[in-house]
């Protein structure tokens, strides 16, 4: 399905199914300007997603010949058919931090090693991380990219584009600004029905404090339109802001009240214990591909809660257990 959001410039959107997500689809933007067009972001490397996308912009009378891709961030349900494209000679634009992160650790073993270490039992990590739900492929495969940073500007048509880098989900996740219109494309920095999953990355000491700080610096944007990839796109993007800071509050102490409970948990046991919306499921009931997202996210908060120095880990036997600072 099709349906125009925007007049002046023209953009579309294309719902593009994502299937056994709990994300349910994905918005793909396409920006029209003088026959010239922008896709932003793709879905999975899956025949339906293909085929909405790509009959989407025939729909719309694109030539991929005349079409470029910009992508916000380098997880598969934005990136799968990132290939497609590049072999039609399609200019793709994608961060230079996802990139990078790409190259050097798509196929390495740190996420999995740090995953043990953090309590996840093995048999349940194994048979998860074959699924690799992240990358989905070799940028080498893909070329040629070019790679932008934050304040990177492009033109497509009379439609000028602004980057803004807002890591946090990804360390390179960027959106996208069309200055003279107010408009953002939000990929998956912000969500109106859902919140964004926030885990942690190598080199990245704390990413849930980088995501918090580029939520300041997005809402510091005047923007009159605000579109995310995933669900639906009505609300007010600083009131959603607000309440996304809030909840990771809530989530902050609920993480410091499980260890002030039971301290010496690991990751994987306060994951757990934390409330998470799964249709009355409980701990055990949870895919195991939603386990893996629930750790990252518990990880994630366990980190800022140490620079806060409300909490602290030790080691033993190789996996790292959490519990309450002692106030002296």
């Amino acid at each position: 399905m099709t349906r125009q959001v925007s007049r002046n410039p023209e953009i579309y959107c294309i719902n593009v199914p994502l299937r056994d997500s709990p994300l349910r689809n994905i918005n793909c933007y396409v920006v029209r300007s003088r026959g010239k067009y922008l896709v932003i972001d793709t879905g999975f490397p899956l025949p339906e997603c293909s085929q909405a996308l790509f009959g989407g912009l025939k729909e719309l009378g694109a030539d991929l010949a005349d079409v470029s891709l910009f992508i916000t961030h380098m997880h598969s349900d934005h990136t799968g058919l990132i290939g497609a494209f590049a072999d039609h000679g399609c200019v793709v634009y994608m961060s230079e931090s996802d990139c990078d992160y790409i190259v050097r650790y798509s196929n390495s073993k740190y996420r999995i090693e740090e995953f043990l270490r953090e309590g996840f039992p093995r048999e349940e990590l194994e048979s998860q991380a074959g699924q690799n739900h992240a990358i989905i492929y070799r940028l080498e495969e893909v070329s040629p990219i070019t790679q932008v940073r934050d304040e990177f500007t492009f033109s497509v048509g009379d439609v000028q584009f602004q980057c803004v880098g807002a890591p946090g989900h990804t360390p390179g996740h960027t959106c996208l600004y069309v200055p003279g219109e107010e408009i953002m494309f939000l990929g998956d920095h912000i969500l109106f029905d859902i919140t964004p999953n926030i885990t942690f990355w190598p080199e990245i000491k704390d990413s849930l404090r980088v995501y918090l700080h580029s939520l300041d610096k997005i809402a510091a944007y005047p923007m009159t339109l605000a579109l995310p990839a995933h669900r639906g796109c009505g609300g007010n993007v600083y009131e959603r802001i607000s309440a996304i800071k809030a909840h990771h509050s809530d989530r902050l102490r609920e993480v410091a009240d499980i260890l002030l409970r039971e301290p010496g948990l690991t990751a994987y046991e306060t994951a757990a214990r934390m409330q998470w919306k799964m249709r009355g499921k409980d701990w055990s009931e949870f895919p195991r591909h939603q386990k893996w997202f629930a750790v990252g996210e518990a990880i994630a908060h366990l980190r800022y809660l140490m620079g806060e120095e409300i909490i602290e880990k030790k080691e033993a036997c190789g996996v790292l257990r959490y519990r309450r600072v002692q106030k002296r």
